[in-house]
């Protein structure tokens, strides 16, 4: 497979949101990501390591990231499939020069934009690690309020591909802890981020790694996804966010049959920063 073979034909499935063992929670090797793809029949996988700006000061990011990169570009068209270099950083308003200084020392296929812990005094831990049972229902509203402002906030500062899961804090409170935090109470800031991503023609991140377990949906919900086409966009990507082998390209057969539900033909992956359109595929 030539490098440019099959990028925007029919059945090229990308798996756009994956970790190796360069991200602080990643498992595998990227070798033994790109063999797990080949295996599920995958056509490529984009290595999105966690890039954590808020820990620059105590982690040395630079050297983790460039890691991740060689391995991508090292395993590339190796193992039957394409791999892509990528970055997934995250809490890029903390420290804008780190931030730049990342975004320049490689070339990357895809950047993606995430929110995993708030800029505000007590709520300045990944919110993967807050017990949100110990949180009453003013509290839980305001914490996603915040978090959505993070994300504008990032909308205002960074210069990225793909905005990683939409809604993410959920995945915690509605599935982990078994909250019910009522995601339209905030649709009208919801669609301000939509607006905005369309007119910067920032992709939109269909994530499957809550479906059939937790929260049970893409991430954002369909709704949201619904909306923003509603609203002009386009671009979409699909990402299983799998930090293991078993993981990749999970609910990605669901993922597509919603989108045809929806009317759907396309979505994207990225290579060099350049969205490519693929065919949606019904399995």
């Amino acid at each position: 497979m030539n490098k440019n073979d099959s990028i925007g034909r029919a059945r090229f499935i990308v798996d756009m949101h994956t970790h190796s063992n360069n991200s602080h929670d990643g498992k595998c090797t990227v070798a033994e990501m790109a063999k797990a793809a080949r295996e599920k029949g995958l056509n490529g996988i984009c290595i999105t390591d966690h890039c954590d700006v808020m820990l620059s000061d105590t982690v040395d990011v630079a050297s983790k990231t460039k890691c991740s990169v060689n391995d991508a570009k090292n395993a590339d068209n190796k193992y039957g499939v394409r791999v892509f270099c990528g970055i997934e950083i995250g809490e890029t308003y903390w420290n804008q020069p780190v931030t730049d200084k990342i975004l320049s020392m490689c070339s990357y296929d895809a950047v993606i934009g995430s929110v995993h812990t708030l800029d505000k005094a007590g709520w300045d831990i990944s919110y993967s690690q807050i017990d949100f049972s110990l949180y009453t229902e003013a509290e839980l509203y305001d914490f996603f309020n915040v978090y959505l402002d993070n994300v504008n906030k990032m909308l205002d500062t960074l210069n990225f591909d793909i905005l990683a899961h939409l809604t993410c804090p959920l995945r915690y409170i509605n599935g982990r802890y078994k909250r019910n935090v009522d995601a339209t109470r905030f649709a009208d800031k919801i669609e301000t981020i939509l607006k905005r991503i369309t007119e910067r023609k920032i992709a939109l991140e269909i994530n499957t790694s809550e479906i059939d377990q937790g929260i049970n949906a893409t991430m954002p919900y369909d709704w949201i996804i619904k909306r923003y086409f509603e609203l002009g966009g386009e671009l979409i990507t699909l990402g299983s966010d799998a930090h293991t082998t078993n993981n990749i390209g999970k609910g990605f057969d669901k993922a597509f049959c919603m989108l045809k539900s929806m009317g759907v033909e396309h979505y994207y992956c990225y290579e060099n920063r350049i969205p490519q359109r693929c065919d949606v595929l019904l399995p």
